[in-house]
């Protein structure tokens, strides 16, 4: 499997994320693969789970909710989340990423 790697732009921080929607508890796990792995309570329905990871996302690195959204895979398990307000290496850190950017 490819590794992804969390890009930075003008626009934030783009990170990829593997989700395990209906899991026993709200989790993030940590980084395999170049991917964050996120465990979450919320089904797959109507956007549950998206909203369950950006708010998992948001209050592990001390941003609004509003900083954080799906930009790509909102019907999968794989997505892509950008996160603004934060610089990479403070946002990476936040979330235990074991690499310096």
């Amino acid at each position: 499997m490819p590794r992804c790697s969390p890009s930075s732009s003008a626009r934030g921080l783009t990170i990829t994320v593997r989700v395990t929607p209906r899991a026993a508890r709200d989790r993030l796990e940590g980084w395999r693969e170049g991917r964050l792995i996120v465990r979450t309570t919320a089904p797959p329905v109507a956007g549950q789970a998206n909203d369950a990871v950006c708010r998992l996302i948001a209050d592990a690195v001390g941003v609004a909710r509003t900083q954080v959204q799906v930009v790509g895979g909102a019907h999968g398990r794989e997505k892509t989340i950008r996160v603004t307000g934060l610089p990479a290496d403070v946002l990476l850190r936040a979330l235990g990423h074991p690499e310096d950017v």
